[in-house]
């Protein structure tokens, strides 16, 4: 069983460097054994303790001058358990700027934060927590400043209507976390205002309302990948958002039975504002191309999107693409020639020279080691010229109005003589 400890305790355990081990493992010379000390104990300005069975912080006034550098602190995975150990945490580290406390035991009501202020924390990792909305939306008394809050596998899809307003709040991850309406998204958008990302991976939202201009007004970078939107329609509803340019829609149903370049074309052709997709940029000849071919794979349809108007007006030019067929043909006509007879053939080409012989045996009426085929191409005055080699392909050589000419010939089939090697040792 793991066995708990201190957070004081756990970085003594981890970072700290004992006078018998600078005297034992390290050669100073003449170097002062007390500085060198001084300066390998120092704690590093990002430090992880995942696992380590911290349930407390330990004495606070030699956290504080132990980890005066610290900037980053991981401590996912661990026994914390109470909100005010969390905050005792920032109020202890007066330089730190990112939190991870993932995968704690916290739970229960927020406690009032009082005086502690993290000014500095911009940085917040709440995954797989046991709180609410509410009792996060609190946390802004004393983070005044994040910037940054991920808060998933919650599975707390109801956002509470009097959460506390979080403006400095900019980017927000809230992946598997039971979003499911557009309340719950109009309910984010009140709580931070001036959100500009958002990630709502594995999430079963499927729309957005009757007015999602409402919504989400400073938003330019939406994650959505892994929900439930099925419908065109809804898409097109992100057109309203003002400074959205930026998406990502990956696994949606709305894609399914779309081949990957039919999805790019439709997405990119419907929303104009979009200058990111998926990760990749969205150029401007990439964005013409693609409204061009999403008004030709309408332009036969009857369930013309709306879309299609506004973008017919454009390009008013776009007319059906003539349907060619470019694809090598399998199938060419023959004339094959035997002794005066002559018979007009359909040959794969993709056989080889030897199953095409086979396929002449009854037409020539002898054995396959008693006659030979020779190729005759009417477009090059070269005469008729022996096909020796059986496992040539046809498609190489062969064409529509070429001539097979069957003659009768036995092949030398007597091997040659072998010579077996004088023994020079005699």
């Amino acid at each position: 069983m793991e066995k708990s400890m201190s957070l004081l305790a756990a970085i003594n355990d981890k970072y700290s460097i004992s006078e018998e081990d600078l005297t034992t493992n390290i050669k100073f010379g003449d170097t002062d054994i007390s500085k060198a000390k001084a300066y390998f104990s120092q704690i590093p300005e990002s430090v992880t303790l995942q696992h380590y069975g911290i349930d407390s912080i330990g004495q606070s006034e030699e956290l504080r001058k132990l980890c005066q550098n610290v900037r980053t602190l991981d401590v996912a995975g661990n026994k914390l358990t109470n909100w005010n150990e969390v905050l005792l945490i920032s109020q202890c580290l007066p330089r730190l700027e990112f939190l991870n406390i993932s995968q704690n035991l916290l739970s229960g009501e927020f406690p009032d934060p009082g005086d502690v202020i993290a000014s500095n924390v911009n940085t917040l990792i709440l995954n797989n927590i046991d709180a609410t909305w509410k009792d996060i939306s609190q946390l802004q008394k004393c983070l005044p400043f994040l910037e940054e809050l991920h808060f998933s596998l919650t599975d707390k899809s109801n956002i509470s209507p009097d959460a506390s307003q979080w403006p400095s709040l900019k980017c927000l991850h809230c992946s598997s976390s039971g979003l499911s309406t557009w309340q719950d998204l109009h309910a984010l958008s009140q709580m931070i205002p001036n959100l500009q990302s958002l990630t709502i991976v594995e999430n079963p939202i499927f729309s957005f309302g009757d007015k999602p201009e409402m919504l989400l007004q400073e938003l330019k970078c939406l994650n959505m990948s892994k929900t439930c939107l099925n419908n065109w329609n809804e898409l097109e509803k992100l057109r309203k958002l003002p400074k959205l340019c930026d998406l990502r829609i990956k696994g949606i149903p709305l894609m399914d039975g779309l081949t990957e370049s039919h999805r790019r074309q439709h997405t990119v052709a419907r929303l104009p504002m979009i200058k990111t997709l998926n990760g990749s940029s969205v150029s401007e000849t990439e964005r013409e191309a693609a409204e061009r071919a999403f008004l030709r794979f309408y332009l036969p349809r009857e369930d013309k999107p709306a879309r299609f108007s506004e973008l017919h007006e454009v390009h008013k030019d776009i007319k059906p693409l003539v349907d060619v067929d470019l694809s090598p043909k399998n199938i060419v006509t023959c004339i094959i020639t035997f002794e005066g007879r002559k018979e007009m053939r359909k040959i794969n080409v993709k056989m080889t020279v030897g199953e095409l012989k086979k396929s002449l045996k009854e037409f020539v009426g002898l054995p396959l080691n008693e006659f030979r085929i020779l190729h005759k191409d009417p477009v090059i005055a070269h005469g008729a010229i022996p096909v020796m080699n059986p496992k040539k392909f046809l498609y190489s050589f062969v064409h529509d109005g070429d001539e097979f000419i069957c003659e009768q010939w036995k092949s030398n089939t007597a091997r040659p003589p072998r010579f077996k090697s004088r023994n020079l040792r005699n």
